[in-house]
């Protein structure tokens, strides 16, 4: 096999690399290093030596700009892509075992990335789902097993030692469920960090200044979702799906797969959605709810979804800033919102929750904003209209008064919503 053009291109992305001290500056400017318990994080930060604080403030940054400005693009970038070229040849002469593993490697050098940015491995690990691995699901079953014992009857270990008593065992099975849960909502938090730092559109985002390490960052992010949706239509030419290898690695280069990523790739939206019927090996998740998928796709009507022209990503941050104001429940996920208000990806009878309170009324709903932003959004005259009524009802679980529909009054949170649609475009 050739990889000349692969490993110079995969480099940046291994130990050593450009992302690798990128990831290592980010978490020393912004905090964003693992941290065990809550306690762990209520700890001062420790004020680095003057060297090491030199180092960070200004050899690496230099270091990260210099790497950039060498880091050629255009093996990816051009729609003749050589890197490409170079896979699709590699992957033609392997079969078997010898291709799994050479899909395995074009995962191999974006582990970091996917703990920090994807990390649903690490999730799954801190829950208990990964085989040989401690987690929640195990220390809530030897919880339910010590409460069940003579809370004061001492134990022993293997060794015949005395080793304190079941409500001392109980005690520390809840203190690790506690600290597993925090590490959990650490390692979301920093994932969601790491989007808004290098990613979200705001007047002075630093990962929008040019010759910023931000900046430099937020480029190799851009390469590896443009890379990702490369290999995933080349391995989708080829029967083979890359969600199910990154399944089993437990690296991810992607958490979802929109086909409309894919379609300038692959040809057509047809052709993307027939290889991904055909694509295998399948995942769990695909297998068991392909009918039911099917069975909701043919129950939901046109009046399911709006037809809002964004992208999934601008879709994710309209809805990550929607939850943290409390607009809509966290419980709602990106696939439901997405689907819902862009008719894009896969059909669900999944409810959006609004459930932003009034102002003055904070007892019950305020449906006036959920107007307001139906009609910001997208652009929608919210009427009387049966066909309009129920849509809103069919999408929010919410039925609306004609005070509401009929109301002249400023939305009280017209300001929070007007921000929160308009920010991407404003920047």
């Amino acid at each position: 096999m050739n990889k000349t053009i692969e490993k110079a291109f995969f480099g940046a992305f291994e130990l050593g690399g450009v992302v690798n001290i990128g990831f290592d500056w980010m978490r020393q400017k912004y905090d964003l290093g693992f941290k065990l318990s809550k306690e762990d994080e209520m700890q001062p930060s420790k004020a680095l030596p003057n060297g090491l604080q030199f180092y960070y403030n200004n050899t690496l940054p230099k270091r990260i700009n210099e790497l950039t400005s060498n880091f050629d693009t255009s093996v990816l970038d051009d729609i003749d892509s050589s890197l490409m070229n170079e896979i699709a040849n590699n992957l033609d002469s392997l079969t078997g075992k010898d291709r799994e593993a050479y899909i395995f490697s074009l995962l191999k050098p974006f582990k970091e990335y996917s703990d920090n940015v994807h990390p649903i491995a690490v999730i799954k690990r801190l829950n208990g789902e990964v085989n040989g691995i401690c987690g929640i699901k195990d220390f809530e079953r030897d919880l339910a097993m010590w409460e069940n014992m003579p809370p004061e009857e001492p134990i022993k270990n293997i060794c015949g030692e005395a080793s304190g008593t079941p409500r001392e065992q109980a005690d520390a099975c809840r203190k690790a469920i506690e600290d597993y849960k925090y590490r959990i909502e650490r390692a979301n938090y920093i994932a969601n960090r790491y989007c808004d730092l290098l990613g979200r559109f705001e007047d002075g985002a630093a990962w929008m200044q040019e010759g910023t390490a931000e900046n430099c960052i937020s480029l190799f992010f851009r390469i590896i979702y443009v890379f990702s949706n490369r290999l995933d239509a080349l391995l989708l030419e080829r029967g083979i799906n890359l969600l199910w290898y990154q399944q089993e690695s437990g690296i991810y280069l992607k958490w979802h797969r929109c086909v409309t990523d894919l379609e300038p790739y692959i040809g057509s939206l047809e052709l993307v959605n027939k290889y991904i019927r055909e694509a295998l090996p399948k995942l769990d998740e695909e297998q068991n709810h392909s009918q039911r998928v099917e069975a909701e796709s043919n129950a939901i009507i046109n009046n399911s979804h709006f037809s809002v022209n964004k992208s999934y990503e601008e879709m994710q941050r309209i809805l990550t800033a929607l939850q943290q104001q409390g607009f809509i429940s966290t419980d709602t996920t990106i696939e439901t919102f997405y689907y819902r208000m862009t008719g894009q990806g896969t059909p669900t009878s999944n409810k959006i929750e609004w459930i932003k309170k009034g102002r003055k009324n904070n007892s019950s709903i305020s449906k006036r904003s959920l107007v307001y932003f139906a009609e910001t959004i997208v652009n929608f005259r919210v009427s009387k209209a049966k066909d309009c009524t129920n849509r809103i009802e069919d999408i929010f679980g919410l039925s609306l008064s004609s005070s509401t529909i009929n109301s002249t009054a400023v939305c009280e949170y017209k300001a929070e919503i007007d921000n929160i649609v308009e920010a991407k475009n404003n920047s």
